[in-house]
């Protein structure tokens, strides 16, 4: 899971920026599930939603959400697609060699990938198997967070 509630409230913040900024690109931009009611689902792919249960065992999660409240994370002014996985593997990998289609054109430069996590990392197979590696490595981000930088 990219959220543990023993996570520190700065990464916490991090992986709430992120997820809202992915949310609000897709539901501002309508192109997920072109001819579907919804515009994301409650899946991995987009936005894994555990439940209100998991919300109030996770003691300072609503407090990332309020401190961030309103924040996204943009590129050229514009909403980014602020896809992250559990585990890059040590390097993130780019959007058009995993995704490809429009992830290939101009605009998704930020997806482009080759961001090495902060040396030390430990990473995990299981979750680098199951993660696509495109975007920020939550692995590579609680490092940097346990090593002092701020959301």
């Amino acid at each position: 899971s990219e959220v543990v509630n023993a996570d520190s409230l700065e990464y916490k913040k991090v992986l709430i920026t992120a997820a809202r900024t992915y949310a609000y690109y897709y539901l501002t931009q309508r192109e997920r599930y072109p001819n579907e009611p919804f515009d994301l689902r409650n899946i991995s792919a987009d936005q894994l939603y555990k439940g209100y249960g998991y919300e109030s065992r996770s003691n300072n999660l609503p407090q990332a959400v309020e401190e961030t409240r309103g924040e996204i994370i943009t590129y050229q002014d514009k909403p980014i697609v602020a896809a992250y996985s559990s585990d890059s593997g040590g390097t993130t990998k780019s959007a058009c060699s995993v995704w490809g289609g429009r992830y290939c054109e101009a605009g998704y430069e930020y997806l482009r990938g080759g961001v090495s996590d902060p040396a030390s990392t430990e990473h995990s197979q299981a979750k680098i198997s199951a993660s696509h590696g495109v975007g920020m490595s939550a692995a590579g981000a609680r490092v940097m967070i346990d090593r002092g930088s701020s959301y």
